[in-house]
């Protein structure tokens, strides 16, 4: 599964638990605190989210991480070296994903977005 096929996947599982929910798109970019349109970025696969956001998307929804990532549960699918905890490889992965998203608000910024 590539990047881009797992975006997608996260967003419409997140979609899909704010739908059995009950929620619309507004009423739970107003509890993230964030817009209904940034909301919709994520749903779509188009914005990626740090593990931050993820779970405070969680608390939101009232779920696990594991609802939301796709094969998170099935460990055949982590690859980690056992010298490392989980909580550094998360870290890890946060520190990724912001300087992802940095760039991606740089590129916007360029682009007069």
């Amino acid at each position: 599964m590539n990047n881009n096929d797992l975006l997608v996947e996260i967003g419409a599982n997140i979609r899909k638990l704010r739908l059995d929910k009950g929620y619309s798109q507004g009423k739970l970019a107003k509890l993230l605190v964030i817009s209904d349109a940034a909301l919709s970025k994520i749903e779509h696969g188009y914005t990626d989210i740090n593990i931050s956001r993820l779970l405070q998307i969680c608390k939101c929804l009232d779920c696990e991480p594991a609802d939301i990532i796709p094969h998170f549960s099935d460990r055949s699918n982590v690859k980690y070296s056992t010298d490392k905890s989980i909580d550094l490889l998360l870290a890890e992965k946060d520190k990724e994903l912001i300087s992802l998203q940095k760039k991606l608000i740089q590129l916007y910024e360029k682009m007069g977005l």
